[in-house]
């Protein structure tokens, strides 16, 4: 048994050099790297075979599964890992080489919290650097954690968290939403309910906007918009009714969430829609009951008017 399993779902080799190198050249030693081949079109096999180290468990799935359930590869995946924590990599993305010492020993001083992460960077496929997360407290109540995840929407990414395998276990692995849409989200707060969440503020990740990541993708947004409806559905049942108020803090963070979180997926909703600036979109929208439902006559018609602003002015 490890202390550290990385946990890798592989289906785009472009990129998947340098994504095990980063993870093989850590400066922390006693981890797993589980290697498992989504089907895909690239002869991943042969990559991988280039590699010859004991730490590297190689497996291929029968059949591609993320493609049709990508939170489903992911708890698949869960199944070889045999750390205690656990980090879910991706194939087109790197790690600093102190990233997994440097989470661990967090953790040694957060013991009983089930989630560390980090700051990281963002790249394009030119390897230039357009983003930069922005910083957290080192320790955040869970509270906190939820308010700053959902209504501030602070932008993170499921690789940079590493999480205690047997407290995602105990919660029935990864919240499974349609491509995978807010599911890192709604199961980061899910854990964070356990003890909150420790922070590294260290750029020790790189994510690579390749334009070939479903989060990249424009050809669902009707989908993704009707997942919000799922995610606002599951916080309301899992997350809300377990947040407490029995200090300051918590009392402060939980009426505020709990006051924002319909107005705050409506918003995103808008957004995602406007964004688009398809009218096929609108209207597929429009007669879809739920989120007719979910909007409201007020956003809809902001919805139509931003989206009218971006077709005529932000071409």
């Amino acid at each position: 048994m490890s202390t550290l399993s990385f946990i890798l779902p592989v289906f785009k080799a472009n990129y998947l050099k340098e994504a095990i190198n980063s993870i093989l050249n850590q400066t922390f030693t006693d981890f797993e790297l589980i290697i498992v081949n989504d089907q895909s079109p690239d002869n991943i096999s042969e990559i991988v075979g280039e590699f010859s180290d004991e730490r590297i468990k190689f497996y291929e799935n029968e059949v591609n599964i993320g493609g049709k359930d990508l939170v489903e590869n992911w708890n698949r995946c869960l199944v070889y890992a045999t750390g205690e924590w656990v980090v879910l990599a991706s194939d087109d993305d790197y790690y600093d080489p102190k990233f997994a010492e440097k989470l661990l020993d967090k953790i040694q001083q957060y013991p009983s919290v089930s989630l560390v992460h980090c700051r990281y960077k963002v790249i394009n496929g030119k390897d230039e650097v357009i983003e930069i997360s922005e910083p957290c407290l080192a320790f955040e109540q869970p509270e906190e954690f939820v308010f700053q995840n959902i209504i501030k929407r602070r932008r993170q990414v499921a690789p940079d968290f590493m999480f205690k395998l047997a407290d995602l276990q105990q919660v029935g692995g990864f919240v499974n939403f349609p491509l995978a849409w807010g599911s890192d989200d709604a199961t980061w707060c899910k854990l964070a309910l356990n003890a909150g969440v420790a922070y590294v503020d260290e750029i020790l990740f790189t994510w690579r906007f390749s334009g070939i990541n479903i989060s990249a993708q424009q050809n669902n947004v009707l989908k993704k918009a009707k997942t919000r409806i799922h995610f606002l559905a599951y916080f309301n049942r899992e997350i809300i009714p377990f947040l407490k108020t029995d200090n300051i803090i918590a009392a402060y963070y939980t009426k505020v969430t709990q006051h924002n979180l319909t107005k705050s997926i409506q918003g995103e909703v808008v957004n995602t829609i406007a964004s688009s600036r398809s009218f096929k979109v609108l209207f597929a929208l429009l007669k879809d009951r739920a989120l007719r439902e979910l909007l409201g006559i007020k956003n809809l018609l902001k919805m139509t008017f931003v989206m009218l602003y971006f077709r005529t002015f932000k071409r």
